[in-house]
């Protein structure tokens, strides 16, 4: 496509404020001035009637050059943190399972050993943090693992990086329905006679759907007929507040709202787990003091000492 004309400058030019960028980070620090080119003078792009456009090469180098500057920003940041220890810019990518209570806990771990650190939170799927981890956008994800029998996400043009999973704790199912819900009454129930009912179920392209699913599988029943597919947890209790649905959720999701006395966990056993909740890095990366005091809020928030990786 076409370069904004803020953007367009000659080619030796951004080979010139490229290098330039890597050599003041490397200054800053005190390291040597750069002797040799980083990279060779390659036309990045050519000028037409409209204006500048990519070469074939710059199309190609597009997503490179995008790792590239991620990688300097953390370079920066983590040669910054090393040197005050109290400063820098964490980015970290979460499910909305982990959103309620672990990276809260962990980010107030974090800022009371640096109270100047700026975190920025990025919620999504696990179809989007993972690429964006490996292009390193991001310095971490918490949420659901990968199952150990499926690859990780990946996305085109997201060069190959293996990341590295740790599990802090397997996360179970709930039903749950508004507290007025008759049934919120109940003592005990079945599966079977809730099946027919209107329900909140999980997005199918959401970690937890899978359990989902084998949660009826295993019950000899079929996904119910009537539902409404979300993981956006306001939405979803709003849904109970309004009408007699049920939600199938991740219990630690739905904790604060039953604390609240907004609505109430029915009494089924046996539902099984959404997931293993766990963090996820670039393997073979450093580990910075800002992430380092961030996964250590992570195992204070689940009362662990470091978990397994794999």
């Amino acid at each position: 496509g076409s370069v904004p004309r803020k953007e367009r400058l000659p080619d030796s030019a951004i080979w010139r404020w490229f290098e330039n960028t890597v050599e003041s980070v490397m200054q800053r620090h005190g390291y040597q001035h750069l002797l040799t080119p980083i990279v060779e003078p390659t036309p990045l792009f050519v000028r037409g009637k409209r204006g500048m456009t990519l070469t074939d090469f710059g199309i190609d180098f597009e997503p490179h050059a995008k790792t590239m500057l991620a990688e300097l920003r953390l370079m920066s940041d983590g040669l910054n943190a090393w040197h005050s220890g109290t400063s820098g810019h964490l980015v970290v990518g979460t499910l909305i399972t982990a959103s309620s209570h672990l990276v809260p806990e962990a980010i107030t771990h974090l800022r009371q050993a640096a109270p100047d650190v700026t975190v920025e939170v990025r919620i999504g799927s696990n179809a989007t943090l993972f690429p964006a981890l490996a292009r390193g956008d991001l310095a971490i994800v918490v949420g659901y693992l990968p199952r150990v029998d499926l690859p990780a996400p990946t996305s085109p043009g997201v060069p190959h990086v293996r990341l590295s999973h740790t599990a802090l704790y397997d996360e179970p199912l709930c039903v749950i329905t508004d507290r007025h819900h008759p049934l919120a009454r109940r003592r005990k129930l079945a599966l079977s006679e809730l099946q027919p009912l209107e329900w909140v179920l999980p997005t199918p392209d959401s970690a937890a759907f899978a359990a989902v699913g084998q949660l009826f599988r295993d019950a000899n029943l079929a996904l119910p007929a009537r539902a409404v597919h979300s993981v956006s947890v306001l939405t979803n209790i709003g849904l109970l507040a309004r009408s007699p649905m049920l939600a199938l959720m991740p219990r630690s999701a739905v904790e604060p709202f039953v604390k609240a006395g907004l609505v109430a966990i029915l009494p089924l056993g046996g539902l099984g787990n959404a997931g293993t909740v766990g963090y996820s890095v670039r393997a073979g990366r450093p580990t910075g003091p800002l992430l380092r005091r961030f996964i250590e809020g992570l195992h204070k928030a689940t009362g662990q000492a470091p978990a397994r990786r794999r």
